[in-house]
């Protein structure tokens, strides 16, 4: 799991499969998501990226995020899926997409 802290490398991440989460330390859906984050890594061959919104406006800007947590999958740069908030009903439909293309 990679805690994005500088905008610069997101291009650069998002060149292999990769999972997003864009998050905020105050969302209290987005900390309940890290240990089921932590479970897909050990399935997936997926890197993870956590992107704190508070220290990257540009990208959450740039990838219009307007609910957190906001989880999306990228392989060679571009936008595969996304999904938005965490609920049992996101849980499922993130592992039938991560699924998907394994």
């Amino acid at each position: 799991m990679i805690y994005l802290t500088e905008e610069n490398k997101f291009s650069s991440l998002i060149a292999d499969k990769v999972l997003v989460e864009f998050m905020s330390q105050e969302c209290h859906a987005c900390s309940l998501a890290e240990p089921f984050l932590l479970e897909l890594e050990k399935v997936y061959p997926f890197t993870i990226i956590i992107v704190d919104i508070q220290y990257n406006i540009n990208l959450m800007k740039k990838y219009n995020i307007t609910t957190l947590p906001t989880f999306m999958v990228f392989e060679e740069q571009k936008e595969i899926f996304k999904l938005t908030g965490f609920s049992p009903s996101t849980k499922i439909e993130l592992e039938k997409q991560l699924r998907r293309l394994k």
